[in-house]
């Protein structure tokens, strides 16, 4: 049978993925600052619900989120749902309540009129929401490959 990325717990896969983001070479200062900024703004506006804190409720999820030059966020979707209803709820409140976000600067865009970044969530007890990190291309890459799976 097949092995599949699938059934590995999604905070090993997130663990795993942002040990291999951080090991990575730096790119362009500018774009890490930017991309600091902007996850210093969303971790701000996440908040773990009291009531998933009682039931004991943990989960990951990934969104990608589409910006406009003024940093409106003008569409989401989860890569990855949260696992839980209250979970789900709190990453669409994170996103209402952090819209606007810093406005990305023109390199982000190219043609485009709308930015796209990716982050990953982690809903863990006794977790601090900044483990929240921004994905690039090619952390976005390798989500899509573990995603789809892969023969073992």
């Amino acid at each position: 049978m097949p092995f599949s990325f699938r059934k590995i717990p999604a905070f090993l896969v997130i663990a795993a993925l942002l040990f291999l983001y951080s090991a990575r070479p730096a790119s362009a200062a500018g774009e890490d600052d930017y991309l600091a900024t902007l996850t210093k703004h969303i971790v701000t506006h996440q908040v773990y619900p009291d009531s998933a804190k009682l039931y004991g409720l943990e989960g990951d999820a990934i969104i990608s989120i589409q910006v406009d030059r003024k940093g409106n966020i003008l569409y989401y979707r989860f890569l990855r749902d949260a696992s839980h209803p209250i979970l789900h709820d709190a990453v669409i409140a994170l996103l209402k309540d952090a819209t606007p976000v810093p406005p990305p600067p023109a390199r982000f865009f190219g043609k485009s009129q709308v930015a796209e970044f990716m982050f990953p969530l982690a809903f863990r007890i006794g977790v601090n929401p900044e483990s929240l990190v921004p994905i690039d291309e090619e952390f976005r890459a390798m989500l899509l490959e573990l995603s789809q799976g892969s023969p073992g």
